[in-house]
């Protein structure tokens, strides 16, 4: 019965504590921007981190997929091993 107890009461107090629609989660216009643009760097490209949001950013690195420029119009392309595998 007590683990039955802690999980309602985890629950309880998760749902409590985050609220995605509370007004502390809600991104302003510059964040929307931020998040969305491509920034050149010290990565191929960057997401700006959010401080405000504890968010800390996204660097990303060149691949065989193609983050770069290099790739024009592709979300992904399976590195060479992975076409001939399948």
């Amino acid at each position: 019965m007590v683990g039955k107890q802690l999980f309602v009461l985890i629950i309880a107090v998760f749902s409590i504590t985050v609220d995605a629609n509370s007004n502390e989660y809600c991104k302003v216009q510059k964040e929307k921007c931020a998040t969305t643009s491509r920034i050149k760097a010290a990565c191929i490209d960057n997401v700006l981190p959010i401080h405000r949001l504890n968010f800390n950013g996204l660097c990303f690195q060149d691949a065989p997929s193609g983050v770069d420029d290099s790739v024009q119009c592709a979300t992904a392309f399976p590195p060479d091993i992975q076409i001939a595998a399948t």
